[in-house]
């Protein structure tokens, strides 16, 4: 057959176009797959174990969930070198930097996680939890590893989400969970869960940094839980369980509890400064320089709010906070400062009929002088050790505590000419100390955890009583006493 030149010029082309396309089918590259299994020390598997792979640029971001096997697998990998990480509740960030993905192979990555702080004072950034801080939906990713469906982990992300007018609102984010306010923004916050009023705390055990909330033997009510210390900027996240079933946590808890955590370290200093109607005016600032080797967390929070009322809300606080944090990341020591000093004008209820017939208006009041004014300071320390398959964790704590509620309910019905108003007062001292050691092993052929513990708290109350007041001055003495 001859082709002529014609002929021989197409098919040179052909030939060279088949070999320019061969390089483009040889770039043509299988991803690549990572798997593996996750366990704890005791060889238990581990399941909700959030896995990520990150590539060297940046760029390229893949999540994976470990299963009830313990197992996960990342498919459609490109080649290259990935950084890996595995985060779960209650144990310390696995990490490695030099995970190799190659085409069309499967790379089997096998982790052992140790057991760490249970969320409580590590923090990867400015506002973020270490543990569950990368989860769309972290209450999803417990399961497995709470002891219970009632046991849950909230992130500073989430509360970010949240608005929030009153410190106490901190708590709305544990499932179920109802904060409501009365008698001023000063007095503690009315609680209600699962369909009970827990007044202001008597059935749920709160602690901030490991120092409880709840006051025993109160002035206004036995387990009075006053949040309004805290700084909801400052929050690092809250680990809550709810039900009778826990006992760590010890008095107060027969509906629930809630652990909540400031952060250790802030990326950035911190001032905001804001203002608004009713008088609402706020400065907060905060840093965390370098000191002694370990970051020093130094905030300070003051504001001022009048409210709608006729008579102001008048509600003062200034609080503050001073951290010092040093050692890794499964031991080391904490020591933390925490002051609060408030004052307000109470808005209690007022009787429909004087509005109706226009004695006062509707944010109006009949006594006008109630109200009340507290402080609360503190000093405590937190140290942990963590070893292969342990974990000991020791707090102690002392904290001064005053208050004074001037109240009024039924106006004059007692005493017609001084009026019902009365007064409860008390200042006091709590020291204590919270010692326990958890162990990770074995029963039967099944993983367990073991844990034993220590809780000492002593109460001083040297003067706790009940006054009948007129405009917050003092007139009889209904019940004086001092309580240890």
């Amino acid at each position: 057959m001859s082709w002529g030149p014609r002929g021989t010029w197409l098919a040179w082309c052909v030939v060279a176009s088949a070999m320019s396309a061969a390089p483009a089918v040889a770039q043509t590259v299988a991803p690549g797959v990572v798997a593996g299994r996750v366990t704890d020390d005791s060889g238990g598997l581990l399941p909700g174990v959030a896995v990520t792979l990150v590539a060297r640029d940046g760029e390229r971001k893949t999540l994976a969930v470990t299963g009830a096997d313990g197992r996960f697998e990342v498919g459609a990998l490109a080649p290259g070198i990935y950084r890996f990480s595995c985060t779960a509740f209650s144990f310390s960030e696995f990490r490695r930097a030099d995970v190799h993905v190659t085409a069309g192979d499967r790379t089997i990555v096998d982790v052992t996680m140790h057991l760490a702080m249970a969320s409580e004072v590590i923090v990867r950034g400015a506002r973020t939890l270490r543990q569950l801080g990368d989860l769309p939906r972290p209450q999803e990713n417990l399961v497995g590893l709470a002891r219970a469906a009632s046991e849950g982990a909230v992130t500073a992300s989430q509360l970010d989400a949240r608005p929030v007018s009153r410190v106490g609102e901190i708590l709305e984010s544990v499932p179920g969970l109802i904060v409501s306010q009365h008698s001023g923004e000063g007095k503690a916050n009315q609680y209600y869960l699962r369909g009970f009023n827990l007044d202001h705390g008597t059935d749920f055990s709160t602690s901030v940094s490991g120092v409880p909330v709840n006051l025993p033997s109160h002035a206004h009510g036995h387990g009075y839980s006053d949040l309004n210390f805290l700084i909801p900027e400052l929050v690092s996240g809250v680990q809550f369980r709810k039900g009778p079933y826990y006992a760590a946590q010890g008095d107060f808890s027969s509906a629930g509890s809630a652990q909540i955590n400031y952060v250790n370290v802030l990326e950035r200093s911190l001032v905001n400064a804001s203002t608004g109607q009713n008088g609402w005016r706020r400065l907060l600032a905060a840093a965390s320089p370098t000191v002694a080797g370990g970051p020093l967390l130094v905030a300070i929070d003051v504001s001022a709010n009048d409210g709608p009322w006729v008579r102001p809300d008048e509600y003062r606080k200034i609080g503050g906070l001073v951290r010092f944090t040093r050692g890794a990341l499964r031991s080391g020591l904490s020591l933390t400062g925490m002051f609060y000093d408030g004052r307000w004008n109470a808005t209690d209820q007022i009787p429909a009929r004087s509005v109706s017939q226009g004695v006062i208006s509707r944010f109006g009041a009949l006594d006008e002088s109630t109200g009340g004014e507290s402080s609360r300071h503190s000093v405590s320390g937190e140290y942990l050790r963590t070893g292969a398959n342990s974990q000991t964790k020791v707090t102690a704590y002392v904290m001064r505590y005053r208050l004074k509620l001037f109240s009024n309910f039924t106006y004059a019905l007692d005493d017609p000419e001084r009026g019902d108003q009365f007064e409860q007062s008390e200042r006091r001292w709590v020291s204590g100390s919270h010692a326990s050691y958890a162990r990770l092993g074995s029963v039967g052929g099944r993983a367990a955890e073991h844990e034993v513990g220590v809780d000492l708290r002593y109460d001083s109350i040297p003067t706790i009583g009940l006054y009948r007041t007129q405009a917050r001055a003092r007139h009889t003495t209904v019940r004086e006493d001092a309580i240890r």
